[in-house]
């Protein structure tokens, strides 16, 4: 059973800069916005490593805890140790629960909240991407927003229309959620705008077919690891050559 945190945790207003420091790492970053998606934000290693694309559950653990540490050294929090020499990163980030076949990670409310607001994710989608906001009901997107800074809307309808074309599994790499987590994965995936809504910069109609494209959270984030982002040729081309 995992130690109790004795550490006070702080707002999330608190963790958002905290958070930041994890664009540095968007490897640590990325298992925590898969993290978020699990239902209240609790997954095993085993589960972050699946989704994450990390060969096993030893390597998820490690770049977990590095989440911890990089958030702890930032807010200046020392964690609860196992042993003298053994912080307890991962406990800045989650409560741990040992009650099960395996180890839960839960994850802590502030974190949940600060994720929110630096609009790494959404409760509708997977990673809200930036320039990206979901909110319309019809397939109209691109309707830009003031809030402190231009967001756009995007269309839940086209998203449906855009999954019943292609499926859920990804264009890039073929992860298909339903094959690894059965009928708790079916529809989970997320869906890529080939032309991104910041650069469009006017209200247009979205053609979910010819815009749109299913891609697993991993996909999803290396194609906007550059601006302007990667095509989808090109990431599948890095991919082969890996």
């Amino acid at each position: 059973m995992a130690r109790k945190s004795k550490t006070k945790l702080p707002p999330a207003s608190v963790f958002v800069d905290a958070l930041r420091t994890l664009d540095a790492h968007p490897i640590q970053r990325n298992i925590l916005i898969a993290q978020y998606h699990f239902p209240k934000h609790a997954a095993t290693a085993r589960q972050l490593a699946a989704v994450s694309g990390f060969k096993g559950f030893p390597a998820s653990n490690l770049a977990y805890g590095l989440a911890g540490k990089h958030v702890s050294e930032h807010l200046q929090l020392k964690p609860p140790h196992w042993s003298a020499s053994d912080p307890n990163w991962w406990s800045m980030l989650s409560k741990g629960d040992g009650s099960h076949s395996e180890f839960t990670w839960i994850m802590h409310p502030p974190v949940a909240q600060a994720m929110q607001l630096l609009g790494w994710v959404n409760d509708d989608d997977a990673v809200l991407l930036p320039g990206e906001n979901p909110v319309a009901d019809d397939l109209t997107e691109g309707a830009s927003l003031r809030v402190s800074v231009n967001i756009f809307e995007r269309s839940p309808e086209a998203r449906r229309r855009c999954i019943a074309h292609y499926g859920c599994r990804c264009v890039v790499c073929g992860f298909d959620f339903a094959k690894v987590y059965g009928e708790f994965g079916e529809g989970f995936i997320h869906v890529h705008h080939l032309i991104p809504l910041s650069e469009i910069d006017e209200e247009y109609v979205v053609e979910p077919i010819r815009d749109l494209r299913p891609v697993c959270p991993n996909c999803h984030a290396m194609i906007h690891r550059k601006s302007p982002p990667l095509g989808i040729d090109e990431l599948m081309e890095i991919l082969q050559e890996v």
